[in-house]
């Protein structure tokens, strides 16, 4: 029945929900090393009182040293995120002189 179809989805749609809750979990020790071991990294996060993540930017440092060969014209774009956490993620890219578009920063906030 009806009833039956929309008790299973929810279920699932809860269960899968749980399995991102705990992958979340593991952003900031991945960041904490991403940080440490890429010298020149631009690495940034905020969280609330409940130890949730708010903000995050990440700048590897090896997109920093090479935004001097590129064309100096950044830009910016951003999309929603439709997830029970909801934000919006940000990116800045540049284009190359071979007309190749090279992310730079990604940001994700709420």
């Amino acid at each position: 029945t009806y009833s039956q179809g929309y008790r299973a989805v929810t279920a699932s749609s809860y269960h899968r929900w749980e399995e991102d809750k705990v992958s979340f979990e593991m952003i900031i020790p991945y960041l904490d090393k991403f940080d440490l071991l890429n010298d020149n990294s631009t690495v940034r996060y905020d969280r609330d009182v409940d130890c949730r993540i708010q903000r995050v930017f990440v700048c590897p440092g090896i997109m920093k040293d090479t935004l001097m060969h590129v064309r100096p014209v950044v830009s910016l774009d951003a999309c929603h995120l439709r997830s029970k956490w909801r934000g919006t993620l940000y990116t800045a890219s540049v284009k190359t002189s071979c007309e190749n578009i090279y992310p730079v920063a990604i940001a994700i906030a709420k």
